[in-house]
């Protein structure tokens, strides 16, 4: 394991290949989740894919479903648990979505400090599905108020 991820490290290895190294190691969950792990394999992609699914329309339905009003400003993701499968690496995982008013307020109006304008988080789980060219598919994500 400590030889995969140090070669991964070391050489800027495509994710196609790092797909194939990963999977000599399918049968061993605990190595697949430390290899990827100590890599945060794709962890800013997935940030990134997620933060522009909120940010569409469809996101935006989801979080105007829980907060009018509001739409996505930053997300953060945590306990990531990968799994190879066959050409492909699934993520599970947990985020945090932060929101923001989406009109613009003015701040000489007292009625402007009022809480219900103030930032939201929602929080959820997801899983996606990476293919050897980093093709990211959303396979499922929830939500709720944080």
């Amino acid at each position: 394991m400590k030889i995969a991820t140090s070669f991964i490290q070391q050489f800027k290895t495509p994710f196609r290949d790092v797909l194939n190294i990963i999977n000599q190691f399918q049968h061993s969950r605990k190595a697949v989740q430390s290899i990827c792990g100590k890599l945060n394999l794709m962890k800013k992609e997935i940030q990134s894919f997620l933060l522009n699914d909120f940010l569409s329309e469809e996101g935006q339905d989801e979080i105007n479903f829980r907060a009018p009003y509001f739409i996505a400003k930053k997300i953060f993701i945590s306990h990531l648990d990968y799994e190879i499968n066959a050409n492909a690496l699934n993520v599970n995982g947990q985020y945090v979505l932060q929101t923001e008013f989406e009109l613009e307020l003015d701040h000489n109006d007292p009625l402007s400090k009022d809480a219900r304008f103030n930032d939201r988080e929602v929080e959820g789980s997801f899983r996606v599905e990476i293919n050897k060219d980093k093709t990211i598919t959303l396979i499922h994500s929830d939500m709720s108020m944080g």
